[in-house]
């Protein structure tokens, strides 16, 4: 066993695939079951509690559902032998011409293995506005790679159409409760994805362990190598009562920067640890893009994300539904942010029930 990151984890060596790095220890969680009430293009989203019980001590043989490749039923989907490090292609390519591959691919860009039965179901939500060519070399990179994986999962483009500034925390909000609608039965796992990172490393699975997990550990850019313990952005993933119960993303972040640190805020806050594979596994290669310069009032905003977090997030955001699309790769969900926000300060005074949220929400032009 070793120590790494202040999280332990064990090396699962298996007959059936290669040795991939294990979670050993968790804090335990007692949840109230989720209600949503539908009816309608919306629904009325009810936050789930959770009490926070005792620490579990360190034990052995606590193995992380997800990686374990040993099922009593032979029907289980088994992770394959061939797991590990991978080709990237960043060879400009047109969006419409990826459209065309991966016939086994749904309509909408979902996807279940026809020869086993997935341990997971997965909604992987994409951050994007102008960045078509980003778009279609990470659809190329990512379908191949998550079918080998034996994942069911989907896949949500969420795009900004105005001309506001960049708000990727409102943006994943959204797309959260608009996935809740076009898909009744859910997803236990939730990936928050940008456009512009490719995996490296097919031991990096794409599915949720029962503490959050940071996947983008190490980013190869051209500026340099990026690591950051506290970090929870770039690739994220997280279960969908843990990303309610933090009340999701904060809709106070306009421009670049500010809203993945404020989650890890959040997360710790509830009593979640961020784990990690080893910096060995969790790669990525960012593809070539124009850098922004971080808000500095955002840097300012996360001294108030404790006081703030009840209020700001899924509770209160407002949005425009432009529309919804299905295409051959990937379901597009496109949406117009509210523009006071941009402009309103937090406080007792000018907060926004869940009710009104989801009034405005209900406006839709598709």
């Amino acid at each position: 066993m070793i120590l790494c990151d202040h999280i332990f984890y064990e090396w699962l060596d298996t007959s059936s695939g290669p040795e991939v790095p294990v979670l050993a220890v968790y804090p335990v969680f007692k949840k109230e079951p989720r209600v949503i009430n539908g009816g309608g293009p919306g629904f009325n989203l009810d936050l789930i509690k959770y009490q926070n019980m005792h620490y579990q001590p360190p034990t052995t043989n606590i193995l992380e559902p997800d990686l374990t490749t040993t099922e009593n039923s032979s029907a289980f989907c088994k992770l394959p032998n061939n797991l590990g490090p991978i080709n990237v292609d960043m060879t400009k390519v047109e969006l419409a011409w990826v459209e065309t591959l991966y016939p086994q691919v749904e309509r909408g860009g979902m996807y279940t293995p026809s020869n086993c039965i997935p341990k997971h179901k997965v909604c992987i939500i994409v951050s994007y506005r102008d960045r078509e060519e980003h778009l279609a070399i990470f659809l190329r990179h990512i379908h191949p790679f998550l079918m080998n994986q034996k994942l069911e999962y989907s896949i949500y483009v969420v795009e900004q159409t105005d001309n506001k500034e960049f708000n990727k925390g409102m943006l994943y909000n959204a797309a959260f409760l608009e996935t809740q609608v076009m898909k009744p039965d859910g997803c236990d796992c939730l990936i928050f994805q940008d456009v512009d990172l490719l995996p490296l490393d097919s031991r990096n699975i794409y599915s949720c362990p029962k503490q959050p997990r940071h996947m983008s550990v190490v980013i190869n850019s051209r500026y340099r190598f990026i690591y950051d313990d506290n970090n929870f952005g770039g690739v994220s993933a997280i279960k969908y009562e843990q990303f309610v119960d933090i009340n999701g993303y904060s809709n106070q972040y306009w421009g670049w920067g500010g809203e993945d640190d404020d989650i890890s805020i959040r997360l710790r806050h509830k009593g979640y640890f961020i784990s990690r594979y080893s910096k060995s596994i969790a790669r990525y290669i960012m593809l070539p893009h124009v850098k922004r310069k971080p808000v500095l009032a955002n840097r300012a905003r996360l001294k108030h994300t404790i006081a703030n977090y009840p209020h700001d997030g899924l509770n209160n955001i407002q949005y425009h539904l432009v529309g919804t699309m299905e295409n051959n790769l990937y379901t597009l969900i496109q949406i117009d942010v509210d523009k006071y926000l941009h402009q309103m300060e937090l406080s007792p005074q000018n907060k926004i029930n869940s009710n009104e949220s989801t009034k405005y929400r209900n406006k839709r032009v598709i």
